[in-house]
């Protein structure tokens, strides 16, 4: 099997840097002895840089953003480096994906085993070490003498978990006329061990609890629309339903979602629990509309990252580590105020380093539970804060089956909780009519303001409906109305993009890049955003400013993949294959990119090799793909843009109004190209800027400086 023991220790701080900075051979230094790692009190190991592929089954939710999140942060701690892949929820991607990281040897493989594809890693992989999350496999157990390269599963206890929410629901419940508390269950997907065992544990509280009726039973696949549908369907023919227990987090907002358009309120005409503890389940708990939660397994990719890259230096994972379910932490209202002051953001403390043998010799297990710590929160401060009203901010964002308005979303409920605002996250699931109706819900529960993304031409009548409500656009502009107009008032302010430059400098990125065909032509794809957008139309004014510049790139064809990962691959195939020159893709946003090079290596092809590619957001993904050389270069950091609409809004309601300098802002964008991803990573460990809110609030800081800034690199 692959194995390495290179810990190689160096007699000063001055020679280890010179090999980081200079690339040097360093000399050779007493190497460990397996299972034990030579000391030094000063000198942290050098150690090899290892690639790792890791596979999860979408990223299209909340959740598995989390996870690729957590583990990237540990790969940044540790050196290592990621080749993430996402299946899209589909079974032959992700057999696929595991025949890709084979045939690239990569030093280890850590994945979620859906669709029963965990066998074949284990068979594919030969003596690549392998380490399988969430997903435990039936009858193979890790460190199984017929897989010996099965180092470790990590996952959460399900079925202790699934009856958890169970008893809660059901202890919630008031029974009907007939003493009968009726309840609709929505699965996740059929045949993974997670589905299973949290039904399991539904199954053992039922059998506990003669009063509870299943209404029916119905099939989510864990993913948000399909358990909207499903849900509607069930409670269309059961509308005595007063309980849903849902399989996971993008379920119950899914089934939230199908609640609120059946003009019932969740949390009031029908209660509903779930599992994952995704931010905008949290939200969900702390709006009285989600009763219970539970979860912090996301942390699972992290902790077996820690593991992978232990045994790749010389560490066995010992036999009663390798098998570990997590017990996870519940959530409920009355549990808020202790889950924000132990976990800031959701976020546990976790050092990799600290929980990594090459750096710890006596290090803790990789793993570890989250807990509520035993020491109540505290309600007093020695300095006193001003004393404000709580107020409630509506957010509606066209999406969250993106990781850039997954960002969005995180950073301004980071400010939310720092300022005290309670937030109302609406997400349109791509669906114009969809936001036109969360419009009409924010003004009838006469929310205090209302930061919106306005797709599909919404914001007039945002403006129109909300009265005397103040509102801040985000992302996209009104075309002919500007913030603090005479006729919109409540219109406070806009802040987005330079979409315009941020366009032109990919386009000029891209073809300086590429190499002419015999015909002295650069041939490129353009995959263009949602149509009608501000953000679509400036960034293809970008586009168009550098191609009259560039005479010598010629275009083979436009499509439109309206900002989306599927649509977008969907659009790239079949313009690729009438156009099979195509050296070069400008792609509107980063989903759009990790779309067209999945369709670029569907077509055998290699993204930044065969077919560059250049994109703008800045999503965790994208940077991994410029890390991996797939995607040539990217430009972002403006999903902070929310938060800092949030300090504006936040100001206003307190009294201080909008200087009209400050009501129009385009942020200027931070690029990054394969050279710069050192600097990016020291300057934003976790792409992730120093921001503090109530330091950007003149409620808390009467000499703030604008909410806003630009994210801008040291040197």
């Amino acid at each position: 099997m692959k194995r390495y023991k290179l810990f190689t220790y160096f007699i000063s701080t001055l020679v280890l840097l010179s090999v980081v900075l200079a690339g040097c051979t360093p000399a050779e230094s007493p190497t460990a002895e397996s299972g034990e790692a030579p000391q030094s009190s000063e000198v942290e190991p050098a150690v090899e840089t290892y690639t790792v592929g890791v596979i999860v089954p979408t990223l299209d939710a909340q959740f598995w953003n989390r996870y690729v999140e957590f583990i990237q942060q540990g790969a940044d701690e540790l050196g290592v480096e990621l080749v993430i892949l996402n299946a899209d929820n589909n079974a032959d991607q992700m057999a696929k994906f595991i025949e890709d990281l084979v045939a690239r040897d990569v030093d280890g493989i850590i994945q979620v085993p859906y669709w029963a594809t965990g066998v074949k890693t284990l068979s594919d992989a030969g003596d690549i070490p392998v380490i399988m999350a969430d997903v435990y496999l039936n009858d193979i157990n890790p460190q199984d003498a017929d897989y010996p390269n099965y180092l470790a599963f990590i996952g959460p206890s399900d079925e202790a978990a699934g009856y958890q929410m169970a008893i809660t629901l059901f202890a919630a419940m008031e029974p009907n006329e007939d003493g009968k508390k009726v309840i609709g269950v929505v699965d996740g997907t059929p045949g993974t061990s997670v589905a299973i065992d949290r039904h399991a544990g539904l199954e053992r509280a039922l059998a506990e609890h003669p009063e509870v009726e299943v209404a029916g039973m119905v099939t989510g696949n864990f993913v948000r629309d399909e358990s909207q549908a499903a849900f509607e369907s069930l409670y269309q023919g059961n509308p005595d339903i007063k309980g849903v227990w849902c399989a996971n987090g993008g379920t119950a907002t899914g089934v939230m979602t199908a609640i609120k358009g059946a003009d019932k309120v969740p949390g009031e005409d029908i209660l509903v629990v779930a599992m994952d503890l995704n931010p905008e389940n949290v939200d969900a708990i702390k709006a009285g509309e989600l009763l219970f939660d539970i979860g912090g397994h996301w942390l699972q990719g992290g902790f077996a990252l820690v593991m992978m890259y232990d045994y790749l230096n010389g560490f066995d994972i010992p036999a009663d580590q390798a098998n570990v379910k997590l017990d996870l932490l519940p959530l409920t209202a009355d549990l808020i105020p202790q889950f924000e002051s132990d976990f800031p953001n959701g976020v546990p403390v976790y050092d990799f380093k600290e929980h990594s043998r090459v750096y710890t010799p006596d290090a803790p297990a990789a793993t570890f539970e989250l807990q509520y710590s035993k020491e109540p929160v505290e309600t007093q401060s020695s300095e006193v804060e001003p004393a404000v009203e709580t107020y409630t901010v509506g957010v509606i964002v066209p999406t969250l089956d993106a990781q850039f308005w997954n960002r969005y979303v995180e950073f301004i409920q980071q400010g939310a909780d720092e300022l005290g605002v309670e937030l109302v996250i609406l997400n349109a699931d791509n669906n114009a009519d969809q936001m036109a109706k969360f419009i009409e819900d924010l003004v009838a529960r006469d929310v205090d303001g209302i930061i919106q993304v306005p797709y599909w031409a919404t914001g007039v009548k945002t403006l129109s409906d909300a009265g005397d409500i103040p509102v801040i656009m985000a992302d996209v502009y009104l075309n002919d109305i500007n913030p603090q107009d005479a006729d919109y008032p409540n219109y406070l302010a806009f802040i987005g993009p330079s979409d315009e430059a941020a366009g032109y400098q990919m386009a000029i990125t891209l073809f300086a890049a590429m190499e002419p065909n015999e015909d002295g032509k650069k041939v490129i794809g353009v995959v263009d955003g949602t149509p009608g957008t501000s953000v679509a139309i400036d960034r293809h004014a970008g586009l168009e400013r550098a191609l009259a510049e560039h005479p010598e790139v010629e275009v083979a064809g436009m499509v439109t993949g309206n900002f989306v990962r599927d649509e977008s691959q969907a659009a790239f195939e079949s313009l690729y294959q009438g156009n099979p020159d195509i050296k070069g893709v400008w792609c509107a946003n980063g989903g759009t990119a990790t779309g067209v090079m999945t369709a670029i290596k569907g077509a055998d092809k290699v993204p930044g090799e065969d077919i560059l590619v250049v994109a703008m957001d800045l999503n965790p993904e994208n940077v991994d793909a410029i890390k991996a050389g797939e995607l040539l270069f990217d430009i972002g950091g403006h999903w902070l843009q929310g938060g800092f609409a949030l300090v504006m809004m936040y100001d206003y309601l307190n009294g201080f109004d909008i200087p009209a300098d400050q009501a129009n802002v385009k942020l200027d964008l931070l690029p990054l190209t394969a050279d710069l991803i050192p600097q990016f990573e020291s300057d934003f460990p976790n792409g992730v800027p120093v921001y503090d809110f109530k330091e950007h609030s003149r409620v808390y800081t009467p000499d703030a400086p604008a909410a806003t800034f630009e994210l801008q690199y040291s040197e």
